[in-house]
């Protein structure tokens, strides 16, 4: 039991995306009440516009907002998307919130990404760093991370913006084009070749969700607000990756090298140095552990597909 967070009445959004109910099970393992909402209301969840009723959102002690609809692929399909629902209900929860008694506000959790670094060179991206995103879905959440900013900056609330680097670790199937990690485990276990984007010399932080799962128990813990870059801090191509799939697997698939999109950010570099001297959290999992953690995983749920 994590004292720290036992009883903290925490509504975490997005509860049918990939990342959110594993946040959520986190948190009730550390005795936290966690209610999710989803954009439709379904057993469990509660629907979204329930959050902004004041009865409602004066129940919690904070607020981690996943809902978001797009990931990059989609939202370069999509160009826009993120400005027609997720924006304005970014919106509409800030002037719910602002119109709570101060000592009613939660802490308001957004993760946003690294991506909004744009392309990293040799020197680690702080949390200072310029922004300079590629994409629609990056360009998005700095438009999100703007709202947010000026909503503390007038002093209504406090908020805290997580960068997330590349997660992996989630089971189940994607249903997005996203994630070099869960679609290469996915043709694994379905014994199909494997697109993947550019010539495999790009690199990306791959943060596993155990970890950062405990980075987000530490920033409630602390009921920390500001910019937080969450990352191992090493990055990694996706030529690596594969080699440590090949290694675990004895697998050595005749690969599709598709022309890397203009979009997607082909070098990664940030810096965890902010968490880690303010809350002591360390990535634990390093790549070739929690793949193989991963793929244990992957194969057991594939087997139980089959059977079913």
């Amino acid at each position: 039991m994590n004292q720290k967070l036992e009883g903290l009445r925490v509504a975490v959004t997005g509860a049918r995306g990939r990342y959110a109910p594993i946040v959520a099970e986190s948190l009730r393992r550390k005795s936290a009440v966690v209610q999710t909402f989803s954009r439709k209301e379904a057993g469990e969840h509660q629907g979204l516009d329930a959050l902004l009723e004041p009865s409602n959102l004066s129940l919690f002690d904070a607020i981690l907002h996943f809902g978001w609809g797009t990931v990059p692929k989609v939202a370069e399909e999509q160009q826009g998307a993120e400005w027609q629902k997720d924006l304005p209900f970014i919106s509409r929860l800030l002037q719910a919130l602002g119109r709570l008694p101060d000592r009613q506000r939660p802490l308001l959790v957004f993760p946003s990404t690294g991506a909004v670094y744009g392309e990293c060179g040799n020197q680690p991206a702080v949390e200072e760093t310029t922004l300079a995103p590629k994409s629609y879905y990056a360009a998005g959440k700095v438009a999100a991370e703007e709202l947010l900013q000026q909503y503390s900056a007038h002093g209504l609330g406090k908020v805290a913006i997580l960068r997330i680097s590349n997660l992996y670790g989630a089971q189940g199937a994607s249903k997005v084009p996203q994630g070099v990690i869960a679609k290469l485990a996915e043709c694994f276990c379905k014994n199909t070749k494997p697109t993947l984007w550019g010539d495999g010399t790009a690199t990306k932080d791959y943060l596993h969700v155990d970890d950062f799962c405990e980075a987000v128990s530490r920033i409630l813990e602390g009921g920390l607000d500001g910019i937080w870059n969450l990352c191992t801090g090493r990055s990694h191509s996706v030529l690596e990756v594969l080699s440590v799939f090949s290694s675990c697997l004895e697998w050595h698939p005749d690969c599709e090298f598709l022309a890397h999109p203009s979009w997607d950010v082909e070098r990664t570099n940030l810096s965890s140095q902010k968490i880690i001297s303010s809350t002591g959290w360390l990535p634990k999992i390093g790549l070739e552990d929690g793949i193989r953690s991963f793929l244990s995983a992957s194969k057991k749920l594939h087997k139980k597909d089959k059977a079913g």
